[in-house]
């Protein structure tokens, strides 16, 4: 994670990478949290239009998507908690 640079005036430092791999990793879930909750809602809309609403299987897709939309907000919640998440706006 280390990086070496020169300077103009010849003197090395050292930087660090700006996201540490704990923020990577987090990102990393949201991104498939988020990725999973559209599968679930694509899936309720298929079992919605092929079971004509007689089964069951359009809820079951609901629940899962507001349980994984829970967890997704729940992990964007700890990041800003933790500081591994920050926001850059500049209002």
């Amino acid at each position: 994670m280390l990086a070496v640079r020169e300077a103009e005036q010849g003197w090395l430092y050292c930087t660090t990478s700006p996201f540490p791999p704990e923020s990577r990793m987090l990102k990393a879930a949201i991104v498939l949290m988020l990725l999973a909750t559209l599968v679930s809602l694509f899936s309720g809309l298929f079992f919605l239009v092929k079971d004509e609403g007689r089964s069951s299987r359009v809820v079951n897709a609901l629940t899962v998507r507001v349980i994984l939309a829970a967890l997704t907000l729940a992990l964007v919640a700890w990041g800003f908690y933790s500081g591994q998440l920050v926001s850059h706006v500049t209002w």
